[in-house]
């Protein structure tokens, strides 16, 4: 299952961002979906709130009975890298 994120994962547009793409995930949880991917290759812009973004989704996943669920980050841009590998998360996120 493939989620090709759009627009932007800044503040004013985090919530959105996250209902759109956890409500996605709600519709296939029951699916026996083992694995989501989530594309940023058409991500306009990002700021730091894009590791919020991630935090949440992984989150969201995690608590909705659904930890054989893998989540792959696809097409991170270098900045968003940066953050993640700053926050000590890289080891902790499958990206790809």
């Amino acid at each position: 299952l493939s989620i090709e994120l759009r627009g932007n994962l800044t503040k004013t547009e985090l919530v959105s961002q996250i209902n759109s793409v956890t409500d996605f995930i709600k519709q296939h949880l029951n699916k026996l979906v083992e694995e989501i991917m989530l594309d940023f290759n058409s991500i306009v812009k990002i700021d730091t709130y894009a590791l919020v973004f991630i935090i949440q989704v992984e989150r969201f996943c995690r608590f909705n009975n659904s930890k054989k669920l893998n989540i792959i980050w696809k097409n991170i841009p270098n900045n968003l890298d940066s953050f993640i590998k700053l926050s000590s998360l890289s080891g902790h996120l499958d990206i790809r």
